[in-house]
């Protein structure tokens, strides 16, 4: 374990879960990751006591491409999220310096992304929602990459797809990041140059990665068409229908789903079930629908992550989706008059009758213990 450091004042902002817990000078915990920070005075008073350990000896911890996934311990997802958003700014400071070992980088990321999917399912696709509100833009990244594993895998896409689907996934928008959150914070019509560089980052993030060396064609074909619109209206070639290989629908289906429940400065966010009603509203206009279906199959109706208000007037998070005969589980977190409880218990809900009277979207969010999700 890490020796802890004092939290820097930039990682603790009102209304944002915690990426990690923190500690005080004691090692007693303060907050536990997912606790969200209620009020100004909360963050003051975690800026000045608050101790973190950070991720460590991240190059040992790496796996090696050729490492088998089944010879590896799972891993929890939420514990490894700290470290993959670190590894993740690495392995693109490192594409973007066109060092020798950023390909390796690259895929090594990859197979940690994979792997967290693999281990805990319903713990990674919680982290994204969780996590939306106002999200880094390493954090967006790492939505998309984990939704891509998602899809790709309920498609039966192979190891070799799936791994060039992933990379391109956190690799796409190396172009845009300087810009990106900027552009998600502005209010105001996009200018004439703003507008070039969103329509130019598909090709120059191709460039970007070719520079240091990743050649494969899956992967830049990906990058390259992840804006192209199955109509022509897309960027920057105009592609169309057939045109545009899957992968990049993929892609570009990832960046929208995120796009639409994360908060931008000219709107709120979406619900999680209106996203989902959105993208299949633009499937209903897409000859191909296999990957939107894929979407749906993947997050069902009401993910993990999400929060839901009950018929008896509480608040839950979801913890495990409705997957065949396995019924809905929930963590009450919130009764009717809207305290919270001390202690968050589970509902299960089988369907026969439906506990969920609609899905909601709660500024700041509850607090909650990650952990209790993995129970």
């Amino acid at each position: 374990m890490s020796q802890p450091v004092q939290v820097a004042p930039d990682l603790l902002e009102v209304g944002r879960p915690l990426l990690w817990p923190l500690y005080n000078a004691s090692h007693r915990q303060l907050a536990p990751q997912g606790h969200v920070i209620q009020t100004e005075g909360e963050c003051e008073r975690l800026r000045a006591q608050g101790y973190y350990h950070p991720p460590e000896r991240l190059e040992e911890v790496f796996i090696s491409e050729a490492a088998a996934l089944d010879s590896l311990n799972p891993i929890n997802p939420f514990t490894e999220y700290g470290f993959l958003l670190v590894a993740l700014e690495r392995t693109l400071d490192a594409l973007a310096r066109g060092q020798n070992d950023a390909r390796q980088r690259l895929m090594d990321l990859v197979q940690r992304v994979r792997l967290a999917g693999m281990s805990n399912p319903e713990a990674c696709l919680a982290l994204i929602h969780v996590y939306a509100a106002s999200p880094s833009v390493h954090e967006q990244t790492l939505f998309y990459a984990l939704l891509c594993w998602f899809v790709g895998t309920e498609l039966g896409y192979d190891e070799e797809s799936l791994q060039h689907l992933l990379a391109a996934a956190l690799s796409a928008n190396i172009a845009l990041m300087p810009f990106q959150d900027r552009l998600n914070a502005s209010r105001n019509t996009l200018s004439e140059q703003q507008r070039a560089i969103i329509r130019r980052h598909p090709e120059r993030s191709a460039e970007v990665l070719a520079s240091a060396g990743v050649a494969d064609e899956p992967i830049i074909s990906a990058i390259r068409q992840h804006h192209e619109e199955y109509d022509g209206s897309g960027y920057p070639h105009g592609l169309r229908a057939k045109a545009i290989s899957q992968p990049a629908r993929i892609l570009a289906m990832a960046e929208r789903y995120v796009a639409l429940i994360t908060r931008r400065a000219y709107r709120e966010r979406y619900r999680t079930d209106d996203a989902l009603r959105y993208l299949l509203d633009v499937a209903r206009r897409d000859p191909n629908k296999a990957h939107y279906r894929a979407l749906y199959n993947t997050l069902t109706i009401h993910p993990p992550g999400a929060l839901v208000q009950l018929k008896s007037g509480e608040m839950a998070v979801v913890a495990k989706r409705a997957l065949g005969e396995r019924p809905l589980e929930m963590l009450c977190v919130a009764n009717p008059q809207g305290h919270f409880y001390l202690d968050p218990f589970l509902r299960r809900d089988d369907g026969t009758h439906s506990l969920v009277e609609q899905t909601v979207v709660v500024e700041p969010r509850p607090s909650l213990d990650l952990s209790r999700l993995l129970r």
